[in-house]
């Protein structure tokens, strides 16, 4: 049997924690060739994990765009100084030719007004690039195309290998709510909740897979081989462990949209007055959002002692293998102290008209409305001091497995 070309796309810094895995076990099988094109902080992540058999970026395709090359650059120019960050480590070149390729097929679809009004209007989620892939998949000569459920690139993606007629792998990183239609082959979903609601939505329930979401199944199991007596923080072993883990302080419109940053003092007085309110009961610790500066919390620390900051101290998993109870707003940490049946309280800040995640609001997570709420749950909530009823339907796990037998018994069959 000839070997099979796989071709997988990812963007993000996040989104590669989910094709990571399935790269690493493709790999080790000699029926396939596979490519991995990492986009932005994606190719930052792995760059030096991969060869370049392997690891592709965009600018290894420029001799593919030769003859509009000059166009392509002048279009990325336009847009280059809204878009570089020079702290990701990318180069320009890099950066250029990406947004030119993206910026230049919106302008050969829509002409250069609309082309830019869209841009202005909601920058690069106007990029659709399908033709722009399409050259290169059909370069590379791909039988499966594998991305996550981003936008731009893999959106593209999927649609450039429906137009090819080439098989495609989406995998659905959490919950399902920005997909609007079917446009791959199969979709993988991490629990029958999401399959349900995609079936709902009109999707071929044929095509969708409940296997698990490796991304999240890896963080379980690293978390369950921390042990909290290894860890290098001192730990009051009469009280229980209640870590906090902050979000960026967003509002939300009533489709989920992000609309935009709002002052810190909106959530932090009321969070932090509450922590120390149950000091007496739990350790209380604090961990930041990767994307939050300390200089945020400075004087709410300083104003409360015995809430007690973790980033310096232990790394995400340690600091979920603290936890015995874990508050935050909407964080994705909040599922995977589900799936590890840690109890768990999400809440909506009182400066949000919308609650963004509807999957947090409903058990086996004890959610609150309001920061009173939030509060008064904590302190009064039954399941406080006892076990919560462990709820596995979150999570399928062994997702490499059930990921091997799709491919031989469906994909490849």
């Amino acid at each position: 049997m000839a070997r099979k070309n796989i071709f997988l796309i990812c963007y993000g810094g996040g989104h590669i924690n989910i094709i990571e895995p399935i790269i690493d076990e493709l790999i080790k099988n000699k029926n396939y060739n596979v490519k991995l094109l990492a986009l932005t902080t994606a190719y930052i992540k792995v760059k030096n994990k991969y060869d370049k058999n392997i690891l592709k970026s965009v600018s290894d395709y420029l001799f593919l765009f030769d003859e509009n090359i000059d166009s392509i650059f002048q279009n990325g120019l336009k847009i280059f100084k809204d878009n570089y960050n020079k702290s990701i480590g990318l180069s320009k070149l890099e950066v250029l030719f990406y947004l030119g390729l993206s910026y230049s097929e919106s302008i050969s679809k829509l002409g250069k007004n609309k082309a830019y009004e869209a841009y202005k209007k909601i920058g690069r989620q106007s990029f659709l690039p399908i033709n722009t892939i399409k050259k290169i998949l059909e370069y590379e000569s791909i039988d499966l195309v594998i991305t996550t459920n981003s936008p731009r690139f893999e959106k593209a993606s999927l649609l450039a290998s429906k137009e090819l007629d080439i098989k495609s792998i989406q995998i659905v990183d959490l919950f399902g709510d920005d997909l609007i239609k079917q446009n791959a082959t199969y979709i993988i979903v991490m629990n029958e909740m999401v399959k349900n609601k995609l079936i709902n939505k009109g999707f071929n329930k044929e095509s969708i897979f409940t296997l698990g979401q490796p991304a999240i199944e890896k963080s379980i199991e690293k978390v369950n081989l921390i042990e909290k007596n290894d860890m290098n923080i001192q730990i009051n072993k009469n009280k229980k462990n209640l870590v906090y883990f902050s979000q960026p302080p967003i509002k939300f419109n009533k489709y989920g949209k992000n609309l935009g940053y709002v002052s810190y003092e909106e959530i932090n007085p009321h969070i932090f007055k509450i922590l120390d309110n149950l000091k007496s009961k739990y350790n209380i610790y604090f961990r930041l959002h990767p994307n939050e500066k300390i200089k945020e919390y400075n004087k709410y620390f300083k104003k409360y002692p015995e809430v007690k900051y973790l980033n310096d101290k232990l790394d995400l998993s340690e600091t979920i293998a603290l936890s015995d109870l874990v508050v935050t707003p909407y964080s994705t940490v909040a599922l995977q102290a589900i799936c590890l049946n840690k109890l768990v309280f999400t809440f909506k800040p009182n400066f949000c008209s919308v609650y963004p995640i509807k999957e947090y609001k409903n058990k086996p997570f004890i959610y609150s409305d309001s920061y009173d709420e939030l509060h008064n749950n904590i302190i009064n909530n039954k399941f406080i001091d006892s076990n919560l009823n462990q709820d596995n339907s979150f999570l399928q796990l062994n997702f490499k497995d059930k990921f091997n037998k799709l491919l031989d018994n469906y994909v490849f069959k």
